[in-house]
């Protein structure tokens, strides 16, 4: 094996936790099985005890860690402070500690590290993520005509052919990857790794689920998000499951709250909003029936694999999710325990009701974990990042 040592690199806001949640099992298990030896650096504005306390987390489990603080007001001014000042000390990283391999995540990513990348010193394996930059247009505003979406959008095609091999989430980012790349791009360098982490051995946390319907939702709450169609779905349940519940996990609690005082008042005292630390979501999910994951459809969802639908499946939870998301109508299309609802239609399907009341008879938890097994495990995870690492090479 030629490229052992990786440096991953992401640009980031505050809240986010999958660097613990997703990459973090998949690089200690390309340790394990390859002898890898992985370093993050995280440029995020959260704030200094979130980076110290990331920093033990990751250093305790045998991952080097590095978060530089970027402006949390200013995007702009946040980028052009990595990219002119503290890129000296990514390279000066990179060089002492003999990284052999740069993978940066997303665009952002890649524009900051571009420049070390000109003297062919280092392999570039590039996680294009989904499509970030799509994302930006489709849930906040940003024109397609503007300088900063071309500028991001070259950036993006550089990419393609600069790196030795590119990771998406979906069949269908793949898809639009090689068409948008164009005549003489090699498809073969571009790898489909689901957000898979689900170890079947793994013991289940000992919990008791409550009598009463429980629904869960686990996650951020941007207008992509569809909280109004999740409560609206809620509502939906309580006329035939009158003490049914719904618990919210999730960092935007007062955003929540605030939410459902003014618009879904009356349920209030149906819902349940906390936060709770990446250890305890596995014990949350437990004392929940079923998963909800709803996202707006838009070109940009094509690239997005749900980390909390695997979460939820991994938990052996059925679930309500919305077509147009990704794989996941191929992934889950007649599986009897995943429900597909368009929350956009005013009438709900009278089998909503049905399919719930079977969930809750019949324990098909079993059949679940099976299938998250088979489609998100961590051990097919790691071997499609080892094959991209190592893509070329024999």
């Amino acid at each position: 094996m030629k490229y052992k040592r990786v440096l991953f690199v992401s640009w980031d806001g505050p809240e986010v936790t999958y660097v613990e949640n997703l990459f973090t099992p998949i690089f200690l298990k390309l340790q394990e099985n390859h002898g890898y030896e992985f370093h993050v650096i995280q440029f995020t504005s959260a704030n200094k005890e979130i980076i110290k306390q990331r920093k033990k987390d990751l250093e305790s489990r045998g991952i080097y860690f590095l978060g530089i603080p970027t402006f949390k007001r200013s995007a702009l001014l946040g980028m052009l402070k990595v990219k002119f000042l503290d890129i000296y000390q990514v390279k000066k990283y990179a060089e002492n500690h003999g990284i052999e391999v740069l993978m940066p995540r997303a665009v952002n990513a890649y524009f900051i590290m571009k420049a070390l990348f000109k003297n062919n010193k280092y392999r570039l394996v590039w996680d294009a993520d989904g499509f970030p930059l799509e994302e930006r247009v489709d849930f906040a505003g940003l024109s397609k005509d503007s300088i900063r979406y071309k500028f991001f959008k070259k950036m993006e095609h550089q990419a393609y052919y600069h790196a030795a091999s590119l990771i998406c989430r979906t069949q269908k980012a793949k898809e639009v990857i090689t068409e948008n790349a164009g005549e003489g791009f090699d498809s073969d360098k571009v790898f489909v790794v689901p957000n898979g982490t689900f170890v079947l051995n793994e013991s289940p946390p000992s919990v008791v689920k409550p009598k009463h319907l429980t629904l869960i939702y686990a996650g951020s709450l941007g207008p992509q998000y569809m909280l109004p169609e999740m409560l609206e779905t809620f509502q939906f349940t309580k006329r035939t499951f009158t003490d049914a519940r719904f618990k919210i996990l999730t960092f935007h609690i007062e955003q929540a709250q605030d939410y459902i005082q003014q618009h879904f008042p009356h349920l209030l005292s149906g819902v349940e909003i906390k936060s709770v630390t990446a250890e305890k979501v596995k014990e949350e999910l437990g004392k929940a029936h079923i998963g909800i994951s709803f996202r707006k459809p838009s070109f940009s969802m094509q690239g997005v694999a749900p980390i909390k639908v695997v979460e939820y499946l991994s938990a052996g939870l059925p679930v309500i999710y919305n077509s147009g998301i990704g794989d996941m109508d191929d992934q889950l299309y007649g599986q009897g325990f995943a429900f597909c609802l368009d929350p956009k239609k005013d009438i709900y399907p009278s089998n909503l009701s049905f399919w719930i009341k079977e969930q809750m008879e019949q324990n098909s938890s079993t059949t679940v974990i099976q299938f998250a097994a088979e489609h998100f495990s961590l051990k097919e995870s790691a071997s499609l990042y080892h094959q991209a690492l190592q893509y070329g090479e024999g």
